[in-house]
């Protein structure tokens, strides 16, 4: 049985695809066969391999076709690790998404596909700083949902008040169907800065050098 795991905040920032990637290519390292899910507008994961094989269509057709095709899947460099590319640059998959009665379940019932059960140990969706359709049927597709959090105020503070607050209204809403969210990890984590950590690197190394 495949394993799907969202990583979900409402805020921005805070490691969701970083944390995916790095999940990923230590999975696919590991021999599991891993499948990356970019749900972001912003195409962060997207991004984090090369790929040896960029596949014509991605996340907009996944969701509006309501099925995953080899027409989606798109392979990177590295064994084991193939990519759901985002392709909705213009943000229009959310008002899309929005208008559908089946918004909540559409992206599960693609993902449980054969062709996701038959190929794939692992699928890792990546969602959007915020809290909307797109990210909310990433949610339900999830067998696990996994919240990376800075241990800074700004980030607890919005977690509190922001997703969690949102999470417990949408399970509860009088207007969709009840539907239970899958479990929700945190995961404290802190991204660090490449460029900072660079710059310190180059420092340490001009020193040892004089």
């Amino acid at each position: 049985m495949t394993r799907k795991v969202t990583a979900l905040n409402s805020k921005g920032g805070v490691g969701k695809s970083t944390t995916l990637a790095n999940l990923g290519g230590l999975l696919a390292d590991m021999g599991a066969r891993v499948l990356l899910f970019d749900g972001d507008i912003q195409p962060t994961l997207s991004k984090y391999y090369p790929l040896e094989y960029e596949a014509p269509h991605g996340l907009v057709e996944v969701v509006t076709s309501g099925i995953v095709s080899e027409s989606c899947i798109s392979r990177t460099y590295r064994p084991n690790l193939h990519l759901i590319k985002s392709n909705d640059g213009n943000a229009r998959l959310q008002f899309w998404l929005d208008a559908r009665p089946d918004r909540r379940t559409r992206l599960a019932v693609a993902l449980s596909a054969p062709i996701i059960e038959d190929n794939y140990d692992f699928v890792l969706i990546d969602t959007q700083g915020a809290i909307g359709p797109v990210p909310t049927a990433a949610a339900f597709a999830a067998d696990t949902v996994l919240c990376p959090l800075p241990p800074d105020t700004a980030s607890i503070r919005e977690f509190s008040t922001g997703t969690l607050h949102v999470l417990s209204q949408i399970e509860g809403s009088p207007d969709e169907p009840n539907t239970m969210l899958a479990p929700l990890h945190v995961l404290i984590s802190k991204a660090v800065d490449a460029d900072r950590k660079l710059s310190r690197g180059s420092i340490l190394n001009r020193r040892q050098h004089t």
